[in-house]
Formats: structure tokens, sequence, C-alpha cells
């Protein structure tokens, strides 16, 4: 794109995304569609190709992997400081605001919604650390956290190429959490996307007893000086709500 260029984008709602997505790409505009990115492999591909016959970007919107905390994380992988990276776990606790304007929206109304808003987030992480997803185990409840849901607790075991990744949605537990856990072959990372900050734990030739000693401290220092200095970015507005899919767009 030509500097100065103005960049056409549509958004794109999840349902009928497909259909919209390719009117809009018709129009001659880039476009940036919720996740998912169709309800069939087939539609997605009729993006893709569309988009690629007419020159233009086409895209889903898979924001985490620009969040300013996720991108310091993988920068430490690639930086090797955690090893290999044999495991992936995902916590997400949710609230969604009360629905008071009648029946509810078609996606809503899907008893895998919440899976497709919140555990694609899980699943896109996962493979960007570990390789493409080749399988999913997946169990659900539904124990009364949201009323318009008909399962709000869900968990999942994903076998990826170089790995196993662990999620963890739940619409019941509390306090709300939003954390990446990557395990490697020299040290853990912590990524707590609510609060802003990671934090550490690593292998030491260290007596064991030490070792838990030195990472109790590791692991509470560097939130200790982290939180304080993002909510201080965040109050500045240097930091913004949903920084990530600012990021994705930019």
């Amino acid at each position: 794109m030509a500097q100065g260029e103005a960049l056409k984008l549509t958004s794109v709602e999840k349902r009928y995304g497909d259909t919209v997505a390719l009117e809009a790409l018709d129009r001659g505009c880039h476009v940036l569609v919720e996740k998912p990115l169709a309800e069939t492999a087939e539609d997605a591909r009729r993006i893709a190709a569309s988009a690629a016959e007419k020159g233009l970007v086409a895209t889903v919107n898979h924001s985490l992997l620009h969040d300013p905390q996720v991108l310091g994380a993988f920068a430490d992988v690639r930086a090797g400081v955690l090893g290999e990276v044999v495991g992936v776990d995902v916590v997400r606790s949710q609230r969604y605001p009360p629905y008071e304007g009648g029946p509810l929206p078609p996606h809503m109304r899907d008893v895998a919604y919440p899976w497709k808003d919140v555990g694609i987030h899980c699943l896109y992480l996962m493979e960007a650390l570990l390789g493409e997803v080749t399988g999913v185990e997946a169990k659900w409840r539904g124990l009364g956290g949201d009323r318009n849901l008909a399962y709000d607790e869900w968990r999942a075991v994903v076998s990826l190429r170089r790995g196993l990744g662990h999620c963890h949605l739940t619409w019941n537990a509390l306090p709300l959490r939003n954390e990446l856990y990557i395990h490697g072959t020299r040290g853990v990372l912590r990524v707590d996307l609510f609060a802003m900050f990671r934090s550490r734990r690593a292998a030491t030739p260290l007596p064991k007893a030490a070792e838990r000693v030195v990472n109790a401290y590791a692991d509470s220092l560097r939130p200790l000086a982290e939180v304080p200095l993002n909510a201080w970015r965040f109050l500045r507005r240097e930091i913004h709500p949903y920084q990530g899919v600012r990021n994705f767009v930019a």
C-alpha cells in the first residue's frame, strides 16, 4: 500500500461474516473479520480466493497475537529463555453483560458460541507456539454461570505438532482471569493479560529447595514493578482497552 493511501476497512460480524466479507471485497475494501473467519472451511476458502483475486487483504481477528504482553512473551521464547516450548495452558474466565434486548442474536443461541467466541483465542495462541493443531478433545458443562449459555464451563486438551495444550474457559469461577502459561525445558512463563504483566520461573543449578525460594521471589517482584507501571500508562492513554486489536489493525 502506498504511503498515505487510505485503508478502507470493514469490520464484519460472525454469523453472516462470509456473505458480508465477500460483498465488502467486491466493493474494493480490505476486510477484517471477527473470529471465526467463517462457519465452514469452504466459506473461509471463498473469502481467501476472492481477496487474492482482487489483491486485497482479508484477515481474521486473532487480536491477542498483537497484545503487548503476548508479543513480549513471544520475544522471550525466540530468545530461548524458556528452552524448548513443550506445553501451553490458557485460563480464561469471562462475564458477558446481561442481554435484555429480546431474543438472543442467532450466533449467541448456538450452543458452541462460547467456544467460538473465546476458545479460538486459546487455539491460535497454542498454534503460534507449538505448531499446527492436530486434534482437540473437549468437555463441557452448564453450571448456571450465564443463563443465556447452554454450556458455561469448557475444558479442552489440544494436540499440536510440537506438544500439548490445555484450555479452560469458565463463566462461573471468580475472580476474572485471562492468563497464558508457556512451559519450556528451561522455565515457565506466566502472562497475565488482565493485570498486564509477565513473570518467569526458571530452572537453575541450585538445590530444589533454594530454587523454589528464588523462583517465588522472581515470580513476585516483576508484577510488583510492571502492574503499577502499566496502570500508569493506561491512565495516560499510552495503553488502550483492547490494545491488541488496535495493534492488529495497524
